[in-house]
């Protein structure tokens, strides 16, 4: 019975994700690059950059890798968020951000490339839909609240189970 329960249960989270069309105002959007070689991985770390960035490598298939380049000024937690961007549904509400989180135990005056990788859940194979990744950053001084450091779109896909 819980079976059932959990197969109904993922079947919706895939038909909401991945059976309506593309809206026109979203057409401009590109799907990431599927992979990166070795060598363009290793050119990523040459890569000197003057403000933050944030890179989304992947597909439903092998899941996505999120690139991110940061300048810490504090001791802190970077980590991703990410949303349906149509209906602003956030894909993997608390998983996402625990499984991109990154701790910074030191600042420096560099932005720095760090790197995390998980399949996104909502959706399936090669249904495309619209999707913004963000990056954030909650400093280790519990009095500030988490900032949104950066944001970038995609059309993406989701995993199949």
């Amino acid at each position: 019975m819980i079976f059932i329960g959990i197969f109904f249960y993922y079947t919706y989270q895939d038909h909401r994700f991945g059976t309506y069309e593309i809206p026109e105002k979203y057409e401009y959007l590109k799907k990431p690059i599927p992979y990166l070689n070795y060598a363009q991985k290793d050119s990523l770390h040459h890569i000197h950059k003057e403000s933050n960035d944030l890179l989304v490598i992947g597909d439903g298939y092998s899941g996505y890798t999120f690139y991110s380049w940061y300048q810490p000024s504090s001791k802190g937690t970077l980590f991703i968020k990410g949303y349906e961007t149509e209906r602003n549904i956030e894909l993997m509400p608390e998983l996402l951000k625990d499984r991109t989180s990154i701790i910074i135990d030191a600042t420096n005056n560099l932005y720095q490339l760090r790197s995390e990788e998980t399949a996104i859940h909502e959706g399936t194979f090669d249904k495309f839909y619209p999707a913004r990744f963000e990056l954030w950053f909650q400093s280790n001084n519990e009095i500030l609240p988490a900032v949104k450091i950066i944001e970038k779109e995609y059309l993406i896909d989701g995993w199949d189970r």
